[in-house]
């Protein structure tokens, strides 16, 4: 699953059921879908949540896997993004628990259900999408998507970004480079891939992948397939393109991976 790989840092899920909504959270990815697919083959005509964790903040730990209960196990929340919340030295908690646990339980479900207060909330947590469930009999609605707009609905499912998707890539087919593209399928193979010309691909020759408009390479600049330039296909050592907002090989995680020398 490409959510997983994605987003490897923990697993977490909650399923609805006739009395309440059931959550679990796992380490590891293959064990977090065998035991959410499990539980929802049960509950089929249920709504449910499935979250992949990549660690922003707080530590990367079972405890700060999503869904996070607000106010008590009625109501869910998982979490996709980043919020304005800075941990309290010696605080392990994520951005998404403090945000349950404190700010919404304190703030009150009832915000929910009022159009002007959402749009306040969906506006500061721009940038980030979230999932509330609740069995609580007080609330107007079982499921609330907040930031919805910015997600992607594919057959009935709601992403909150487009990582599912598996990488696009185009392969060289005789003596003519990029004439055909195809889409990495780990269980088919490779398929024809219908949304090319939504991305970006990258442009270095022995690469050649294409990006989602809205991922991370297409919008930093820098491949993270080979870690080449996308703009003019160099390595980080050899490019001189001028990016002041996000220069990605002279930070110290780029250092540390030996993407370049000093």
């Amino acid at each position: 699953m490409d959510s997983n790989r994605n987003n490897p840092d923990g697993f977490g899920w909650a399923v609805r059921t006739p009395n309440e909504i059931v959550r679990g959270h796992c380490m590891n990815g293959n064990e977090a879908i065998d035991r959410f697919l499990d539980l929802r083959s049960r509950y089929p005509d249920q709504d449910a949540m499935y979250h992949a964790r990549i660690t922003t903040h707080g530590a990367t730990e079972l405890s700060n896997c999503h869904p996070f209960e607000v106010g008590d196990s009625r109501t869910v929340l998982a979490h996709n993004g980043m919020l304005d919340i800075v941990p309290a030295k010696g605080d392990g908690r994520s951005d998404t628990k403090i945000f349950a646990e404190d700010v919404l339980t304190r703030k009150g479900l009832g915000v929910l259900d009022r159009v002007k207060n959402v749009k306040k909330l969906e506006k500061w947590m721009s940038g980030s999408k979230m999932v509330i469930m609740t069995n609580r009999p007080d609330m107007l609605k079982d499921t609330y998507i907040l930031n919805e707009e910015d997600g992607v609905w594919d057959e009935g499912l709601w992403f909150s970004n487009s990582s599912y998707r598996p990488y696009i890539y185009k392969v060289k087919s005789g003596q003519v480079y990029g004439s055909m593209s195809w889409e990495v399928d780990d269980l088919h193979g490779y398929t024809d891939a219908e949304y090319l010309d939504e991305g970006h691909q990258c442009f270095n020759p022995e690469c050649g992948v294409v990006w989602d408009s809205n991922s991370e390479s297409a919008v930093g600049g820098i491949c993270r397939t080979c870690e080449h330039c996308m703009d003019c296909g160099e390595g980080a050592i050899s490019c001189f393109c001028y990016t002041p907002n996000y220069k990605w090989w002279e930070t110290e995680k780029a250092r540390n991976r030996g993407v370049y020398e000093v």
